[in-house]
């Protein structure tokens, strides 16, 4: 399934649920040549937002696909705290939903570095150049390191 990436973020922004766009979408934002599958954003992951989350995802038939089988993202988990990722599969694709970046820290941290754009027409915060490319470089996967070392040579030319 390919991930509508409009559908999914004009779902987020015109909810008004607060989050940073991070991973292959925001290396795509700033240039990058490489190609994503699923939508990763940085959110505060409380049982308020997560219940938020329910309310805006629930027509796209939202479920966990890291369980086998996959089970619906409506009922499950029926306790909400504690809660620090979301992988959910929906009927406009993957989205992510991640509470600490590897290599920045949590949402607010992330929040204090990054930049609003706007992308298919909706404004949306996304992951700073410089904290995208420490992340990249922080988890040490090969198409990490690739992403990073691309989006270091397009911070040198937009320097």
């Amino acid at each position: 399934m390919k991930t509508d990436f409009k559908i999914l973020i004009s779902k987020l922004t015109e909810n008004g649920f607060d989050f940073v766009l991070i991973g292959g979408l925001a290396a795509s934002a700033y240039g990058s040549t490489y190609v994503t599958h699923d939508m990763d954003v940085c959110a505060v992951l409380t049982p308020e937002n997560i219940e938020s989350l329910r309310n805006i995802l629930k027509d796209l038939n939202p479920k966990h696909r890291m369980m086998n089988p996959k089970k619906s993202f409506m009922e499950i988990p029926d306790s909400l705290n504690g809660i620090n990722n979301l992988y959910l599969s929906t009927d406009a694709g993957v989205l992510d939903l991640i509470s600490n970046v590897v290599g920045v820290g949590d949402f607010s941290e992330v929040s204090k570095s990054a930049i609003e754009i706007s992308i298919f027409g909706n404004r949306c915060k996304i992951i700073s150049l410089d904290d995208l490319i420490k992340c990249k470089q922080t988890l040490k996967r090969p198409k990490d390191l690739l992403v990073a070392t691309e989006l270091e040579i397009i911070r040198k030319k937009t320097e």
